[in-house]
């Protein structure tokens, strides 16, 4: 199951010029408007850059993932790189206590943040494809989510498990 799946984000990433300079126009215009946003606006003063880079690369993945970008504004933005950078930082913390016996006892109340933060980003992912599935567009799809979600729909009866949606 995760074989097809495996298989068709990089035969889908490859087909979109993974591995060659595609990308690179839009990093280089990423790169443009974050300097116009927060650079340009600021140049005599120091800038604290760990809350506004995230979105910078954010919005490369999203490029990829969506097809879009999200204005540096933008809540729904804002929310989806909270939840995976709370996420994340948590997540070597936890896998240390997992793994030690009895630590899942002692730190409980720490796991069962983790498990909040993992719901809370889960449910923000879930949103932005509950919302790519109504506006795809079957003949222009403009992402990797929008071949993901019509291969899926492609094939919804002979393997859900596979690509589940």
């Amino acid at each position: 199951q995760c074989k097809i799946a495996r298989t068709f984000t990089l035969n889908s990433l490859r087909g979109d010029g993974m591995g060659r300079a595609v990308l690179e126009p839009q990093i280089l215009e990423e790169i443009r408007t974050y300097i116009e946003t927060f650079i340009a606006t600021n140049s005599n003063m120091p800038i604290d850059m760990t809350s506004t880079l995230p979105l910078a690369t954010s919005n490369i993945v999203s490029q990829l993932i969506f097809g879009c970008r999200f204005e540096y504004n933008d809540a729904m933005a804002m929310k989806v790189v909270d939840a995976v950078n709370n996420f994340m930082n948590q997540a070597t913390q936890v896998a240390i206590l997992e793994n030690i016996p009895y630590a899942k006892y002692l730190f409980k109340q720490r796991l069962n943040q983790y498990q909040q933060m993992h719901t809370d980003a889960e449910e923000v992912i879930r949103l932005l494809v509950d919302e790519q599935k109504q506006t795809i567009d079957t003949w222009d799809p403009q992402g990797l989510l929008d071949r993901y979600l019509l291969q899926a729909q492609a094939f919804k009866g002979q393997m859900t498990t596979a690509l589940k949606v």
